[in-house]
Formats: C-alpha cells, sequence, structure tokens
C-alpha cells in the first residue's frame, strides 16, 4: 500500500517520477507517473524517462456496482477531454460485450458496453481497470 504523499523521482531529472494521487471523489488514490519518451528520440526500451516530456500517465480502477446496466459514469479530476483511456473489465467469468469511452470531459468519462455490466442483471463486470495518459 502506498500513501498518497509518497513521491518517487530524482533531483536531477523532476520532470519523471512516481507519485500516489488522490483522484477520484470518493477518496480512492491513483498511481501516477510523470515523464514518458519524447517525441523523435532513439532511446532504448526503459531509458526514455526525461523531464519536459509531455505524457503523464496513471493506473486506477473502479467498482463497477451490481445493478449497473450499459453504461457507467467515472469520475476522476485527472483526466481531461482529450485523455486517451484504455478499459479492462474484470469480472466473474468472460466478458464478450467489449467496453467502449462514449463521453467524456473534464473530470469524468462514461464506460459504455452492448451488455449488461453489473451482477445483477445478467452481466459478470465486477470492476473495471483503467489507464489513463496525458499528451
Amino acid at each position: 500500500m502506498l500513501n498518497p504523499s509518497l513521491s518517487i523521482g530524482s533531483a536531477s531529472n523532476p520532470g519523471a517520477s512516481l507519485t500516489v494521487v488522490d483522484s477520484e471523489t470518493n477518496g480512492n488514490a491513483a498511481l501516477y507517473v510523470e515523464g514518458g519518451i519524447s517525441a523523435g528520440s532513439a532511446k532504448t526500451d526503459g531509458s526514455g524517462l526525461n523531464s519536459g516530456s509531455p505524457q503523464a500517465m496513471w493506473a486506477d480502477y473502479v467498482s463497477v456496482p451490481a445493478a449497473t446496466t450499459n453504461t457507467l459514469q467515472i469520475y476522476n479530476v485527472l483526466v481531461g477531454p482529450s485523455s486517451t483511456i484504455l478499459l479492462t473489465p474484470v469480472g466473474t467469468a468472460a466478458f464478450t460485450g467489449g467496453l467502449s469511452v462514449t463521453s467524456q470531459s473534464a473530470g469524468s468519462f462514461t464506460v459504455s458496453s452492448n451488455v449488461t455490466m453489473g451482477t445483477s442483471g445478467g452481466g459478470v463486470v465486477t470492476a473495471i481497470n483503467y489507464v489513463v495518459i496525458n499528451h
């Protein structure tokens, strides 16, 4: 378990850091990584974090309420209108519906599926893992 005030970085390279930040309105925290591979740079794998890079990434998850049907709005203050969001469903069995982001604004996004997600409607998704990338 990481404390929200924890920050791992380098005094010589403050643009690349690993931080746990409070993000969701219900008080959950997200793992936040700042840095990235600069565009056009010839860096080998694992050596591309540098200060001034335009990327910030974090991972988080949200529990899916049992009564959820085909859509779920997720609130996270770190999300912006131009964020790239990667979704992975977590469930009690194989999920065949597929997930997509159908609406996105500052502080929230809506996840949609063509089948029910919550368990009380016959769905199997109990949580959604997501990664957000800001460029």
